[in-house]
């Protein structure tokens, strides 16, 4: 097998795939400096990269807001056999690779935006959450100092 990467730099492009995923791997240090990764959904709004965390994951317990993070979002693809604009290629995906810091995003009016337009985007009818579960989730913002979009297919 062989891979190839193409680097992305369309941004339209980037936020196409961003508001079509629905989920991304957070990555970083904790204060024990033990590596941490896990998934977690997220929304792409205004510009910006909000993680979805409850108050009670270990996750969040063991974040240091002190230290950068990786936020990565990867959208695939399976490549049928008979298209002629894929040819030699079995399989596709795109990499995003956010690198920042995060913060508890903390403005009411953008947090219950937020709320929103998450349980529209996850199709979640709001009256099947349990009471309070929505004060138990944290929004992370990502500060974002750098981005890194390509598309890696393999032969």
């Amino acid at each position: 097998m062989k891979s190839h990467t193409v680097p992305v730099m369309d941004i339209e492009f980037i936020e196409k795939e961003l508001s079509l995923s629905k989920a991304g791997v957070l990555g970083f240090i904790d204060v024990e400096e033990n590596l941490v990764q896990n998934v977690y959904p997220f929304l792409y709004a205004n510009k910006n990269i909000y993680i979805f965390l409850e108050d009670i994951d270990e996750t969040f317990q063991k974040l240091n807001f002190d230290l950068k993070i990786i936020f990565t979002v990867i959208s695939t693809e399976n490549i049928e056999e008979d298209d002629p604009d894929k040819s030699g290629y079995f399989y596709k995906f795109m990499q995003i690779k956010f690198t920042g810091n995060v913060k508890i995003e903390g403005d009411k009016k953008i947090v219950d935006d937020l709320y929103n337009q998450f349980l529209q985007k996850y199709s979640y009818d709001e009256s099947n959450l349990e009471y309070g579960y929505l004060s138990r989730i944290q929004i992370l913002s990502l500060d974002t100092e750098e981005i890194q979009a390509a598309i890696v297919t393999w032969k």
